[in-house]
């Protein structure tokens, strides 16, 4: 767009007469100059009188007489009059043309009509710009998400975490990956994530809408409008349906009798990467016959989990280690912990990188209160000094 510049309307236009009168060249006032000539004539005829008098009778009077001084200095006086005369008599004409062209500019202004403002666009006032389309902000509405992600377990993941990141319930992530509340995760497990809270379901022969709907509580209108198929549509054997806010039948559910879960108690994942299980002193490395690594102190030093993981045994061993702890970690990874003096944790447990899970003892085959500590991979003794972080 542009600005356009028009006259106002409200102004009267100019006559012949004044536009020819505009046009004329500028001459200096005839009846001004005559004046001054006639003024400046009779001035110097005075002065050419004057003069010659003054000065004759100061030359007749005595040098010391004040009159004297007095004459000089009006004859001097005159001089200066007669030059200033002079210099006025050349430039009269000179100011009398810079007068007639100020009237003419004051007149022009007069006349002038104002300016007014009007949009417009830009080739009325440039020609050869080129102009530029007003390019309005796009604002980017991202669809909410429609498919069946993959996700690979990841160090330190839970299920809960992996629910909340995604957006969607743990029963959700539970029943679409047919997973159990004490289900343990292992390290490039692979999940299904759907994209809202509900049932994953595959169609089987002579599967109807209204029946899936009513089996899983859900509406068979919403579920023909998330998975874009018509009410009337048949349904072929094999074919995937996600039931928004569905439900899992009971029937269907896998579930755990002997350990209920809270949040925090859910299943994690090993992050393979073991931190020391206790505080105090190695009084003893791993070499070809002793394969753990002691660590001494005082009796009831709190031995925490080097890595997440469930408790896979904790009681008595009858072969000298005393009070015992076994963990699974996941992906081939186990720990134990042995000549405890408490236990902290039950068969069972999921626990955390850093949870306590007992004391430091001297039960079993022990000479001292410490920590025998062991890990295992793939059913293989290794130095716990070389995962030690």
């Amino acid at each position: 767009m542009a600005l356009e510049a028009l006259s106002d309307k409200n102004v009267p236009p100019r006559s012949d007469a004044e536009e020819s009168r505009s046009a004329e060249p500028t001459r200096a006032p005839r009846r001004s100059l005559a004046l001054q000539l006639l003024g400046l004539i009779f001035y110097l005829g005075f002065s050419i009188v004057q003069v010659p008098r003054h000065t004759v009778a100061a030359l007749r009077k005595s040098a010391t007489s004040p009159w004297r001084r007095t004459a000089i200095g009006q004859a001097i006086g005159h001089v200066v009059v007669i030059g200033l005369g002079l210099i006025a008599l050349w430039a009269t004409p000179l100011v009398a043309e810079q007068l007639s062209d100020r009237a003419l500019i004051e007149e022009h202004e007069y006349y002038s009509p104002p300016l007014s403002l009007r949009v417009g666009s830009a080739a009325t006032l440039f020609p050869d710009v080129i102009e530029r389309p007003l390019l309005l902000e796009t604002k980017v509405v991202r669809r909410p998400r429609d498919d069946i992600l993959a996700y690979e377990v990841r160090g330190n993941d839970t299920l809960v975490d992996i629910a909340v990141r995604n957006g969607i319930s743990l029963d959700t992530l539970l029943w679409a990956n047919d997973f159990a509340p004490d289900q343990l995760l292992y390290l490039g497990t692979r999940l299904r994530i759907p994209p809202i809270d509900g049932v994953i379901y595959t169609v089987a022969e002579d599967d109807a809408l209204h029946e899936i709907a009513e089996v899983y509580q859900s509406n068979p209108v919403a579920i023909a409008e998330y998975n874009r198929i018509g009410l009337s549509t048949t349904l072929v054997e094999g074919m995937e349906l996600i039931i928004p806010y569905g439900v899992l039948p009971e029937a269907l559910r896998k579930t755990s009798a002997d350990t209920q879960l809270s949040q925090r108690e859910q299943p994690v994942a090993a992050f393979g990467e073991f931190r020391w299980p206790t505080q105090g002193i190695i009084t003893q490395y791993y070499h070809g016959r002793h394969l753990a690594l002691d660590i001494g102190n005082r009796v009831g030093t709190a031995i925490v989990a080097a890595d997440a993981g469930q408790v896979v045994f904790a009681g008595w061993s009858p072969i000298g280690y005393g009070n015992r702890i076994v963990i699974n970690h996941g992906n081939g990874w186990v720990t134990t912990y042995n000549h405890l003096s408490t236990f902290s944790v039950t068969v069972g447990d999921f626990v955390k990188a850093g949870e306590t899970i007992g004391g430091m003892g001297n039960t079993g085959y022990s000479s001292g209160p410490h920590l025998h500590f062991e890990v295992l991979y793939n059913n293989r003794f290794r130095d716990p000094l070389s995962v030690l972080s």
